[in-house]
């Protein structure tokens, strides 16, 4: 037996189409909660990277500028110890070694170098390896919602070799850099091969998932 609406009372027909407008207004809201909510975490996560990749554009021009200095350095005392300096670079010895080998020599200028170099890992490139240690910590390409698989792989490698190398040169950091005043310099890989090298071109790559995320 079927029964027509029309043939109902009108309260029912009445809580019927509210039953049936309020229905349909939790849906619409579910779904405008859900747009919502995935714009927010997708902004959140494009500012984590926007911000992670300013860490690495910091850390790259304080390695820069010290490279500046370190070369200017090598470079004067090359001048007065050629013979010094020509056997620390044939035998590939790095510039710690041959920096510590000559410090007592160098002349008042050249210490002033020598310092800024030391100030300059012990304070600027320190912070801006630590913050970066601290991102690649907390974040994966899972956590990140990286849903590309080969943009995931590639993330998640690259925080894997980060961690690598800046958990090394802590410990050369820690280890060696600060019980020898005689060193300025923590190079992990750069000089000698060893160690894990910083990830080649990880600034770039970040740079890329962000422009996919946009």
């Amino acid at each position: 037996m079927s029964i027509k609406m029309n043939n109902l009372p009108s309260w029912i027909t009445d809580l019927v189409g509210a039953i049936i407008i309020g229905s349909l207004g939790y849906f619409s809201r579910s779904i405008i909660d859900k747009i919502n909510g995935n714009k927010s975490f997708k902004k959140e996560r494009i500012e984590k990277l926007n911000q992670f990749k300013n860490h690495l554009d910091l850390s790259k021009f304080i390695f820069d500028n010290q490279c500046i200095l370190r070369n200017r350095l090598w470079k004067s005392l090359r001048e007065r110890f050629t013979t010094e300096v020509k056997e620390f670079e044939e035998k590939e010895l790095g510039y710690n070694s041959g920096l510590e080998q000559l410090f007592d020599k160098m002349t008042g200028f050249e210490k002033e170098d020598f310092q800024m170099i030391r100030g300059i890992t012990e304070e600027s490139m320190k912070k801006a390896n630590d913050l970066l240690l601290k991102f690649a910590e907390e974040n994966s390409s899972n956590s990140l919602n990286i849903t590309n698989e080969k943009t995931a792989l590639s993330f998640d490698n690259d925080m894997r070799d980060l961690k690598n190398h800046l958990n090394m040169w802590n410990a050369k950091f820690n280890s060696i850099f600060q019980n020898n005043p005689k060193h300025c310099l923590v190079y992990i890989h750069d000089e000698r091969g060893i160690g894990p090298k910083f990830p080649s071109g990880i600034d770039q790559r970040i740079s890329q998932i962000i422009q996919e995320y946009k």
